[in-house]
C-alpha cells in the first residue's frame, strides 16, 4: 500500500525515466535522420584532421566528462575551419572515472580522420551527428590511397535520393576514398 510519503519519489521517478527516454529518443531521431547533405547543411565545417591532443575534463557543475579535442587541419573539404581547430565530445577518462558516451565517438592522438563540425548553440564547436560525424581515415595497402568508410550515411538514404528517378540503389562502397568523399560534399 502506498502512503503520501512514497507517492512524490515515484511520480518523480517517473518523470525523470520518461525525460531521459524522450532525450534519448530525439538523440536516436536525430542520428537515423543524418544523410550526407543534412550532415553538411548543419556542420560549419569539414575537415581532414590529425589529432594533436586530448584532455578530458569535468564540466562546470561536476556531473559529467567532457574532452577537449585539438585537431590539426590539414585539409577543408567544406567550409572554413582554422589551422587548429578545438571540439568538445562528451565522455572521456578523470582519474578513475570513466564516462563513455556510446553515440559519440573518441579520438586519439595522431590518428587522421574527417570530421563534421557544428557549432553548437552555446557557441562550442562539437562533432555533428554523433559517430557519423567522424569518418576514421585508412590507408589502402595496395594502392596507397586515403580512404574513409563509404556506406557511412547507409543505402536508406540513396534509396531515398534515387527515389523517383528510376535510378538502381546499389550499396554503397566498403571505402571511399577522401577525394570520392569531396566530389560528395561539393555536390
Amino acid at each position: 500500500m502506498m502512503n503520501h510519503r512514497t507517492r512524490p519519489p515515484l511520480f518523480l521517478s517517473a518523470l525523470c525515466a520518461l525525460m531521459l527516454f524522450s532525450l534519448s529518443s530525439e538523440a536516436e531521431a536525430r542520428q537515423t535522420r543524418m544523410d550526407m547533405e543534412s550532415m553538411k547543411e548543419v556542420s560549419e565545417a569539414v575537415v581532414l584532421a590529425r589529432t594533436v591532443s586530448t584532455e578530458s575534463f569535468w564540466n562546470d557543475s561536476g556531473t559529467a566528462i567532457l574532452t577537449r579535442v585539438t585537431l590539426q587541419v590539414t585539409d577543408r573539404l567544406s567550409g572554413q575551419a582554422g589551422t587548429e581547430t578545438e571540439i568538445i565530445v562528451p565522455g572521456g577518462q578523470v582519474g578513475d572515472y570513466l564516462h563513455e558516451v556510446s553515440d559519440m565517438p573518441s579520438f586519439t592522438v595522431n590518428e587522421e580522420s574527417v570530421v563534421f563540425i557544428e557549432r553548437h548553440r552555446s557557441g562550442t564547436l562539437i562533432v555533428a551527428g554523433g559517430n557519423a560525424g567522424k569518418l576514421d581515415v585508412s590507408i589502402d595497402p595496395v594502392t596507397g590511397i586515403r580512404t574513409v568508410p563509404g556506406g557511412v550515411f547507409g543505402a536508406e538514404n540513396r534509396a531515398i535520393q534515387n527515389a523517383g528517378k528510376g535510378g538502381e540503389t546499389a550499396d554503397p562502397p566498403a571505402r571511399m576514398s577522401i577525394e570520392d568523399l569531396k566530389s560528395r560534399l561539393r555536390e
